[in-house]
């Protein structure tokens, strides 16, 4: 819930009555020391003996010439005996007739014991507004119904020009399932929210550039492994190039998962997030290890030479079957079968999910990485590299100007930052802090020689 502070309200009173002084009552010493705040000159007679009129001192202790005491509205006289209101700030006072002093916004009088707010934003000496007026004008209003918000109401944890009236939050009203917006009703005038065939919705945003096809998640895909390998500096397995990556819905993905069991790796919704803990990317893979007879054996030897072994009692002497079972070679089987990564979500988005595959598959394929690890460092690393590559796209296409999508990937990155799951936000956290210690290539030596990540 977010509260913003009522609008300086200041209440409209007058001064005390001007005080108007004859120059004779003061010594021309006193007078010449006080220099007329309009025009500057000193509030002396003139040396020629033309009468220059009365001194003004007003109730703020300002000087002016009786001539020069004018309305910073109208720009006549305020005269002997009138009153007048000071709207003005320490350092640019100003004086006004009490009927001049009006809201810039109704052109209303603002009344004697009225509440009012002053405005700089468009020049310096500000404008003035009664309070109905700039509450109408400066407060923020509801995304989803337009209407002025109370002093409390609820804002999106990112976008802050995305707030919401209080009563909102106990409707069942559809959220973006990329960025978390809620949907504005149609007396708003907005763009409403595209639906997709399974069920969820994006926004206007979102809906701009969604991948649909596999061809297009392989490419970009193709240009995430580019970036391990040139920016991260990261050795690619051979295979990895050729890891089919498909585009799915949101039941296929999760009869994957449920498929595979423990087998299917995958990128989740951040924690807070719209689809929270939703799976939206998965990476399929085989990783277990062999027990075997090595072929080098001698008592394998003798047992393929096409003697008949009926029985113990047939063989050799010397031959021991209880020790086979002991002789065993261990050897790894790793194979990713697939990518697959949810349809229907924002071009930049999709990249981020497979980066965080593209770890996986990494880490999967590769002989020197241990292919058991806890989640919260095989996540946490995955993670990183996403954040890492949406970091690369936000400086590499900088230059094509476009604010919502470069704002977008800022979004996703702060996803992953303030992410309060364990295996994904603290594993993350933990990876960074390691990677800007040491540097990637470090931590990742250092996987595999160790099988866990570095202390520092």
């Amino acid at each position: 819930m977010s509260s913003h502070p009522r609008a300086g309200a200041i209440r409209a009173s007058t001064m005390s009555t001007d005080t108007i002084e004859s120059k004779k009552s003061h010594s021309t010493a006193a007078v010449l020391k006080n220099a007329c705040r309009a025009c500057g000159k000193a509030c002396s007679q003139s040396w020629f003996g033309a009468a220059a009129g009365g001194v003004v001192r007003t109730s703020t202790n300002d000087v002016y010439h009786q001539d020069c005491f004018r309305c910073h509205v109208c720009s006549n006289l305020i005269r002997s005996g009138e009153s007048y209101m000071n709207v003005g700030d320490r350092n640019n006072r100003q004086y006004i007739h009490p009927g001049c002093f009006a809201c810039i916004g109704c052109k209303r009088a603002i009344g004697v014991g009225t509440e009012y707010t002053k405005d700089s934003s468009d020049n310096e000496e500000g404008s003035y507004y009664c309070i109905p007026c700039h509450s109408e004008l400066f407060r923020p209003r509801c995304t989803i119904c337009t209407r002025t918000l109370d002093q409390y109401f609820l804002r999106h944890p990112y976008f802050d020009s995305e707030v919401y009236c209080l009563e909102h939050d106990n409707e069942s009203r559809r959220s973006c399932f990329a960025c978390n917006r809620k949907e504005p009703l149609p007396a708003a005038r907005k763009a409403l929210f595209v639906d997709l065939l399974d069920g969820r919705s994006l926004c206007v945003d979102c809906s701009s550039t969604i991948i649909v096809d596999s061809s297009e998640a392989a490419e970009l895909f193709r240009g995430v492994i580019q970036f391990m390998e040139s920016q991260l500096g990261m050795s690619i397995p051979e295979y990895m190039r050729q890891v089919p990556v498909l585009v799915v819905d949101y039941k296929s993905l999760n009869e994957s998962i449920s498929a595979e069991g423990n087998t299917a790796l995958g990128h989740h919704g951040a924690s807070g997030s719209a689809g929270a803990g939703t799976v939206r990317g998965v990476t399929l893979s085989s990783c277990c290890q062999v027990r075997h007879i090595p072929s080098g054996f001698s008592l394998w030897s003798r047992l393929t030479t096409g003697r008949p072994l009926t029985s113990a009692a047939a063989a050799p002497s010397d031959c021991d079957f209880s020790s086979v079972y002991h002789k065993v070679d261990m050897d790894e089987q790793r194979e990713v079968s697939a990518v697959l990564v949810l349809f229907g979500l924002p071009r930049d988005l999709i990249a981020s999910i497979l980066a965080h595959e593209a770890m996986h598959v990494w880490l999967k394929l590769n002989p020197r990485v241990p292919f058991r690890m806890t989640p919260k460092v095989e996540e946490g690393l995955c993670q990183a590299v996403s954040y890492f590559y949406l970091e690369s796209l936000s400086l590499t296409e900088a230059a094509a100007g476009n604010d919502v999508e470069q704002n977008m990937r800022k979004y996703y990155q702060h996803q992953i930052s303030t992410d309060t799951s364990v295996v994904y936000g603290d594993g993350f956290r933990t990876v960074q802090h390691v990677t800007s210690v040491l540097g990637l290539r470090i931590v990742l030596e250092h996987l595999e020689a160790c099988g866990e990540l570095p202390v520092t």
